[in-house]
């Protein structure tokens, strides 16, 4: 798995080598150097737990262009509707550890972790709860963020697939912004928590997203979450 805590972001330079410009080139008024600055690669590097490195990238090349370095994720996402759960990474990585010892074990290849069902599955991520239950600095049960919550994309997921290839959940990483003092309902979360949150649920396991008003609680899952995050933008 990646090393989630410390992605490290990149940006190439795209030469006009690399682009059309029989056809291309003149929409490119930004070249210095030989280097146009209206193509913009980003590039995503993480680690995995035995030094091999993983890069994500991603360029818009359409028909007009303008000077705004493109990305490959969400700017961010807000939270909405109700108050929502974010999972610290040092929380998660000791689970993992766990569940990779257990019988059944969790597989993992690439961004996902596939368990043997549902209820595997669960158990995973009801630890993973428990555990922000105690790391919690200010005595609360887990990391809660209030509606209205600023959330900055940190570029890595996690998914938590079935062993069938049913994709349960989706997590994203990202840096807790808003200061939940700042809110008229805020939780409880520290300022500048980084941790996963799920932006993909299918508890009902039906292979579409939840309805927003389906409390995974009524179908067998109390701890679950249900999807409670917008995109506030997104560039490609």
């Amino acid at each position: 798995m990646p090393n989630y805590s410390n992605p490290i972001n990149y940006t190439a330079k795209l030469t006009p080598q690399l682009i059309n410009l029989a056809t291309e080139g003149s929409l490119d008024t930004s070249i210095f150097n030989g280097v146009s600055a209206q193509r913009t690669l980003n590039m995503i590097q993480t680690t995995d737990t035995q030094g091999h490195i993983k890069i994500t990238c991603g360029v818009k090349d359409g028909n007009t262009f303008n000077n705004a370095v493109q990305s490959p994720y969400n700017d961010g996402w807000v939270t909405i509707i109700d108050t929502i759960w974010i999972y610290p990474v040092a929380d998660l990585n000791p689970v993992l550890d766990s569940f990779r010892a257990a019988s059944p074990a969790i597989i993992e290849e690439g961004n996902n972790i596939i368990f043997t069902n549902a209820s595997h599955l669960y158990s995973f991520f009801e630890a993973v709860y428990n555990a922000t239950t105690v790391s919690q600095p200010v005595g609360n049960v887990g990391f809660s963020l209030g509606v209205g919550t600023q959330l900055e994309d940190l570029g890595v997921t996690i998914n938590l697939v079935l062993a069938s290839g049913l994709k349960m959940i989706t997590w994203r990483l990202v840096r807790q912004l808003t200061s939940q003092t700042d809110l008229p309902v805020g939780g409880d979360s520290p300022d500048g928590t980084i941790g996963f949150i799920t932006i993909y649920c299918d508890w009902d396991q039906n292979g579409v997203q939840d309805p927003t008003n389906l409390n995974p609680a009524t179908i067998g899952f109390p701890f679950g979450d249900p999807l409670r995050v917008s995109a506030k933008s997104v560039s490609i």
